[in-house]
C-alpha cells in the first residue's frame, strides 16, 4: 500500500517541477497581433526566446514599421515577460517591456512597463 502512495507523491512532485521549469519550453512561439490601450500597436514575432516587435504606429517615425529585436525574460504557463529593444534600431525608439498572462490559448493580456494595457492575439504558431 505504501509503494503506490509513494509513486503518486513522486509523480505529483515531478509535475510540479515541470510546471516550475516550463520556462525551458517555447510556449509563445508564433506571430501575435498587439493592441495597446485598445488601439492597434503592431506585430510581435516570437521564436525560441527571441524575435521582433514591429510597431504599426509609434511616437517616433524612426520606429514605425521597423523590426525591433526582442528578448524573453520569462516564458511560463502563467506569464510572458519580454523587452523590445527599440534603442538598438534608433536612439529615438524607446525600449519597451511587456508583462502578460494568458487568458486563453490564443490571447495574452497585461501591460507595458509604462502602464499601457496590452492584449496580444496569436495569429499563427510558426513565425
Amino acid at each position: 500500500m505504501r509503494i503506490p502512495l509513494l509513486f503518486m507523491l513522486l509523480g505529483s512532485l515531478s509535475n510540479a517541477a515541470l510546471a516550475a521549469n516550463d520556462d525551458n519550453m517555447p510556449l509563445y512561439d508564433g506571430t501575435w497581433t498587439v493592441r495597446v490601450d485598445a488601439k492597434p500597436a503592431g506585430r510581435l514575432t516570437v521564436q525560441m526566446w527571441e524575435g521582433t516587435w514591429q510597431p504599426a504606429a509609434a511616437a517616433h517615425a524612426a520606429c514605425r514599421g521597423k523590426k525591433i529585436p526582442i528578448t524573453i525574460q520569462q516564458s511560463t504557463l502563467a506569464s510572458l515577460e519580454l523587452t523590445a529593444w527599440g534603442s538598438k534600431v534608433s536612439p529615438a525608439c524607446p525600449d519597451v517591456g511587456f508583462t502578460l498572462e494568458p487568458t486563453d490559448e490564443r490571447t495574452l493580456d497585461g501591460q507595458t512597463d509604462a502602464g499601457g494595457k496590452v492584449r496580444m492575439t496569436r495569429g499563427s504558431r510558426n513565425p
